[in-house]
């Protein structure tokens, strides 16, 4: 028997500095910065989502206090504008130049890794519990590729040895074809912690060029050229999102340890990722020109 509850628990703390400049010789510009962090026992209202609402275990639902989904511990914004002073000699072609920029700066999203219907290991039935954290997190940022070593999580229980039986907690031995299950007992719930994870994060630069001229009192022509992700940066998506399943083990794990083999692998960018977009952008440098009436 299920019974779904709407409780939840949650908290939001920051502190967020503003700075404000108005146009002091040409420049007029804003920078702020977030420090914050959510922390809750669900993310979302939707029933069976694992890491968003439904619990890893369903008799201790305060046991998925962790941060939430959308937690983003630093987000930084600048915004430039500066008007270009006119140069008197070369006529209209030196006066209305404006250049205007805007950065961000986010760290990760935090994610999850569950054992998406690969085994009943932790002997809840849910089948997307968590794993053991058995070593320390290794990212490598810079090859997605290989984003996380999957060597620090193991199945949450002792493997017995191989049995021709078919059994809904079974591990398939790639190597003979055999199931391999969960020795009785020794079943428990990953020490993994909810959204202990954090997912890469987001760096963009945008940048525009402006040429108003005027051509009566009433009317300007203008012209822009507008530069997203100027620096052609690679944003790269989070592990499938935290409110998706992130496999524990996407390469099989060792039949004897239980432990995951290889690494975890990014394969798309923010913007066209499973569940994304949600930090920003991502995708690559675009380069646009506009031509305007103003009247």
């Amino acid at each position: 028997m299920n019974q779904v509850e709407t409780s939840s628990n949650s908290n939001y703390n920051a502190l967020q500095v503003v700075f404000r400049q108005q146009n002091w010789h040409g420049f007029t510009q804003q920078a702020m910065w977030t420090w914050s962090h959510s922390i809750d026992d669900a993310s979302d209202g939707q029933e069976f989502v694992p890491n968003a609402a439904q619990p890893q275990d369903s008799t201790n639902a305060r046991g998925n206090r962790g941060s939430s989904n959308f937690d983003t511990r630093h987000r930084f914004v600048w915004s430039l504008t500066y008007n270009f002073p006119k140069w008197e000699a070369a006529g209209r072609f030196g006066e209305g130049w404006q250049i205007s920029s805007i950065l961000t700066l986010m760290s990760g999203h935090p994610f999850n890794l569950n054992y998406f219907f690969d085994g009943d290991y932790d002997g809840s039935g849910s089948f997307y519990g968590r794993p053991d954290l058995i070593g320390p997190l290794r990212y490598n940022h810079s090859d997605p590729f290989n984003f996380l070593d999957l060597s620090a999580f193991r199945v949450p229980c002792t493997l017995q040895d191989r049995d021709v039986d078919d059994r809904p907690d079974g591990i398939v031995d790639t190597s003979t074809g055999e199931d391999i299950f969960c020795a009785p007992g020794s079943r428990h719930f990953g020490t993994l912690g909810r959204n202990a994870l954090m997912g890469p994060d987001y760096r963009n630069l945008d940048l525009s060029i402006v040429k108003t001229t005027q051509i009566t009192e009433q009317v300007s022509i203008q012209f822009r050229a507008d530069f997203f992700n100027i620096t052609n940066h690679p944003n790269f998506a989070n592990p499938y999102m935290p409110i998706f399943f992130a496999p524990a083990a996407p390469n099989g794990i060792d039949p004897a340890s239980g432990v995951s083999l290889g690494s975890y692998p990014i394969l798309a960018t923010s913007d066209v990722g499973l569940g994304n977009p949600i930090l920003a952008g991502g995708g690559p440098r675009s380069i646009q020109f506009a031509l305007k009436l103003i009247f």
